[in-house]
């Protein structure tokens, strides 16, 4: 049986109901000490000790099983050290943490993405921008009203992470800590990329708009032991000690 790297590239994701929930995945993440929790653990927290303080039951199950699927909350390797890394950030670094965690397993989420950071920081959105773009890239699969739910999510997705000025809805300059890039990296090292083609990959191209050195955020990522960075002669080598279980390493081996 293949392993569950904790990606889901394909999903067209939560967004057609919900926003990321940046603030209710902050609060169950910061629930609990620095230890990764069962599964059932999280769901407890959320549905029966209602961590996050929701109405009705329903809301509580409704919402557990849209943050679940979006983050995903299993000892994979990319919720683990999604974990890991969480627990180590600082408060203004964990936003674009969440960020490549759910792009990682929304389709729709990183595809907006890719439309959002090819807009100049300082420019206006124009009004819907996103509903515009869905239009324009998946002509008539969203009926209206899906796809003005949809616009409403995003947006406020990216109003949740910065990347958007609240008031006067323009691109803004987004930090991105170190974190965040190295763990659109490994994400792309799962996947069998390496060298600098971890750098081209879709998650990456997202945060390296929005990074105006990212070798030097690669070699503070190298500093704080979140991964290890080589780079002699043009020739970069990026390595991630200890983000695999030596049971995963021997299964992914023959894939990696």
């Amino acid at each position: 049986m293949a392993i569950d790297l904790g990606t889901n590239p394909a999903a067209v994701g939560v967004h057609l109901r919900r926003t990321m929930m940046l603030r209710e995945l902050s609060c169950l993440l910061g629930g609990f000490g620095a230890e990764l929790e069962t599964f059932e653990t999280y769901r407890d927290a959320v549905v029966q000790r209602n961590v996050l303080e929701l109405g009705t039951l329903s809301n509580r199950r409704i919402t557990w099983d849209n943050i679940a699927k979006l983050y995903g909350f299993r000892k994979t390797p990319v919720f683990r050290n999604f974990h890991r890394l969480w627990q180590r950030a600082s408060q203004r670094d964990q936003p674009s943490l969440a960020l490549v965690a759910a792009m990682s397993r929304d389709q729709m989420f990183r595809e907006s993405g890719a439309w959002l950071s090819g807009i100049p920081v300082g420019a206006e959105l124009g009004s819907p921008f996103f509903l515009v773009k869905v239009a324009e890239n998946f002509p008539n699969r969203y009926s209206a009203l899906t796809a003005g739910s949809l616009s409403r999510n995003l947006t406020s997705s990216w109003l949740q992470v910065g990347w958007i000025e609240r008031k006067t809805m323009r691109r803004t300059n987004p930090r991105v800590g170190p974190g965040a890039l190295a763990l659109a990296l490994f994400i792309a090292w799962l996947d069998g990329h390496s060298g600098e083609a971890m750098l081209a990959t879709p998650i990456s191209q997202v945060l390296l708009r929005e990074i105006p050195e990212p070798k030097a955020l690669l070699w503070e990522a190298n500093r704080n032991s979140l991964l290890n960075y080589y780079d002699s002669g043009g020739i970069s080598d990026i390595r991630f000690p200890g983000w695999l279980t030596k049971e995963e390493e021997v299964e992914l081996h023959g894939a990696l």
